[in-house]
């Protein structure tokens, strides 16, 4: 086995440490400041397929035509997606604002509507990764507060 096949062996791996690390430290911290009107990130507010307990993970949420779209780097299996596809809805906060999503489906880049930044799309274009696409609804601040 040659250097690059030992490489290639390991990403799985490096991958599943990466998200291991997202959850345990960088997700929390991330959520101190998801959904504030300044910062890049939201949050999206899911129910758990099993505990039935209202989730909240950190995602960057872009706005496009209809709803958000969502880069997907760790591909369609990531659990938050999967309590989004089993529930059918969730919340997401994004800017200082509530919204209600539904719908959600996974695509590729050529068919996430117009919308998102043109570095972003050139970016995702060169990616294999899958995006996500969310209807969303605005909700008034009586609904948001509202779990």
């Amino acid at each position: 086995m040659g250097p690059m096949s030992t490489v290639r062996a390991s990403l799985p791996r490096l991958g599943e440490l990466v998200r291991r690390f997202n959850r345990r430290w960088l997700n929390p911290a991330m959520l101190r400041r998801a959904g504030d009107r300044h910062w890049y990130a939201g949050f999206v507010e899911h129910r758990g397929r099993r505990s039935g307990r209202i989730r909240r993970t950190p995602i960057v949420a872009h706005p496009v035509e209809g709803g958000f779209a969502v880069a997907l780097p760790y591909g369609p299996r990531v659990d938050w997606l999967r309590n989004l596809q089993a529930s059918g809805s969730g919340r997401l906060r994004s800017h200082d604002r509530w919204y209600r999503v539904d719908t959600p489906r996974v695509v590729p880049i050529s068919e996430v509507p117009p919308g998102l930044p043109t570095v972003t799309r050139r970016i995702a274009e060169r990616s294999a990764a899958p995006w996500l696409l969310l209807a969303a609804h605005p909700l008034d601040p009586s609904d948001a507060t509202r779990g």
